[in-house]
């Protein structure tokens, strides 16, 4: 299991997976990656519109990194986290953060 499925798993953190691929044949194949990398949690395929209202948001001119981490509050507030996060092998800084937002 990754440090981050383990970490969520024993925080009672809910995992949200968001694809915003657009390809031909997208949903198979995401499920084959889903299988593939053992992502435990829930998924989501974005629609073009969702995904522009996502990069409206959180974006910069239109664009967003990926991969990409937030963090939703249980007041519903969204922090959106700084992509070195969802980038490096290690997992210190990226709980460190986690840590703080719960806190």
């Amino acid at each position: 299991m990754e440090p981050v499925q383990k970490y969520a798993a024993e925080k009672g953190i809910q995992l949200l997976y968001i694809s915003i691929d657009e390809q031909n044949d997208i949903e198979n194949k995401w499920r084959n990656i889903v299988l593939l990398n053992n992502l435990i949690g829930d998924h989501l395929l974005m629609n073009p519109v969702v995904k522009m209202d996502l990069y409206d948001t959180f974006g910069h001119n239109s664009s967003m990194w990926i991969p990409q981490y937030a963090f939703v509050a249980p007041d519903g507030t969204i922090t959106l986290l700084d992509s070195f996060l969802a980038e490096s092998e290690d997992f210190s800084p990226l709980k460190e953060k986690l840590e703080e937002l719960m806190r």
